[in-house]
């Protein structure tokens, strides 16, 4: 598995969140199997597609990827996101996705963890 990013996939693009968001997909696009099924490859939603990046064709998983930039292998605490509202609907939703947590520097991949979505229901 290659854990250099394709800085390339970048190019055109002048905000750092958005580079870093492309460059993250990108990676998990190529290097990523499921891991619900096993399935060799994991395809990209359509962009802005609510809560989800990624589903497998054969399982119907979903998975989420939030990325961020960090000097030291530790894991963050906190992790930022947009619309909170839309996620958390999302998240306590029954068809909630997977989330794929990254962290990187230097154009590499340094961790890479998978949270279950049952961890994130919400329970009544």
């Amino acid at each position: 598995m290659n854990l250099f990013f394709d800085g390339k996939t970048g190019d055109g693009y002048t905000n750092a969140s958005q580079i870093a968001r492309v460059i993250t997909e990108n990676w998990l696009e190529r290097n990523m199997f499921c891991p619900v099924c096993g399935a060799s490859l994991l395809y990209r939603y359509v962009a802005n597609k609510s809560v989800a990046d990624f589903y497998c064709k054969s399982c119907t998983s979903d998975f989420e990827l939030k990325s961020y930039e960090s000097k030291t292998a530790n894991v963050k605490r906190k992790i930022t996101d947009g619309a909170f509202h839309t996620k958390l609907e999302r998240i306590t939703s029954l068809n909630n996705p997977h989330l794929f947590v990254m962290s990187y520097a230097c154009m590499k991949v340094n961790n890479l963890m998978l949270i279950p979505k049952f961890f994130l229901r919400q329970i009544s």
